[in-house]
């Protein structure tokens, strides 16, 4: 077989520098268990009825989202936390037994190297001059300045959970509705039943009491409203600076990326 970017194929590490690793991530796959489990009790198991309010002489509707109960949005924060430090201890006992492995000094703290740029791991790499070179090239093709992938960057920086007070938000997408109502029409005075259906999408953030999913302008004046049905989607989010993630699939994401790094490390990908 011919070499490799990262030299030959008999230079993969030993598996068992990953076992503590896979440990940490094993601890996180069941938090994120967890985690699945509450979201869909509180939302499964609690009615969360949808209400119609008309306003500026009926012409716009308003969906109004009703809950009783304030979503526990500081739990699933922890218990997101919880999945994300697993992960990122995962990397970081795997580094330390690379780091090891390879001659490196006891040190009380070695993390896995998680830059930005170029320049932060040019000077990193300077430090663990004691690692092969095939190594460090290995390392580096996981930085999220090579790989273009902001994950790594956020799992690095989301750690630390004092410093993300929001990082969890409580969303709920609008997926469609359907509506029976009487309205007036071309000036007629006598309400005529129109049936209407909307598929649009939405977000917001819920807490106790109500809350506006969205909000509809018909063009034309609704007497009364006869039934209503909506179809929505709970989903928390996972909040960085600039975006929000679905909580769930950005935890399976992690997830993911964490396995990555270990089997482009190791050399067994």
């Amino acid at each position: 077989m011919p070499p490799s970017a990262f030299g030959p194929a008999s230079s993969a590490l030993p598996l068992e520098l990953a076992t503590s690793a896979r440990t940490k991530i094993a601890h996180g796959d069941r938090r994120r268990s967890e985690l699945a489990k509450a979201l869909s009790n509180w939302w499964g198991i609690d009615e969360h009825p949808v209400k119609v309010t008309t306003r500026q002489h009926g012409t716009f509707v308003d969906i109004v989202l009703v809950s009783d109960k304030k979503p526990p949005v500081q739990t699933w924060r922890f218990k997101a936390h919880e999945v994300l430090h697993a992960f990122r201890t995962a990397l970081d006992n795997f580094h330390h037994e690379v780091h090891q492995h390879f001659g490196g000094a006891a040190e009380s703290h070695t993390y896995f190297p998680i830059f930005e740029d170029d320049g932060k791991w040019a000077r990193w790499a300077r430090s663990h001059s004691h690692l092969p070179q095939a190594i460090l090239d290995r390392y580096r093709t996981t930085q999220p300045f090579a790989t273009k992938n902001p994950r790594l960057l956020h799992l690095r920086r989301l750690d630390d959970l004092e410093k993300h007070p929001g990082l969890v938000a409580a969303a709920v997408s609008f997926q469609s509705m359907e509506m029976l109502f009487d309205t007036t029409v071309e000036g007629l005075v006598k309400p005529k039943k129109r049936s209407e259906r909307w598929e649009q999408e939405g977000h917001l953030n819920i807490d106790s009491g109500e809350a506006v999913v969205t909000t509809i302008d018909l063009h034309y004046p609704v007497v009364d409203t006869v039934q209503v049905s909506a179809a929505l989607n709970f989903e928390p989010e996972l909040r960085f600076a600039t975006e929000s993630i679905p909580l769930m699939r950005a935890l399976e994401a992690f997830r993911a990326d964490t396995d990555e790094a270990l089997a482009t490390v190791l050399g067994r990908k």
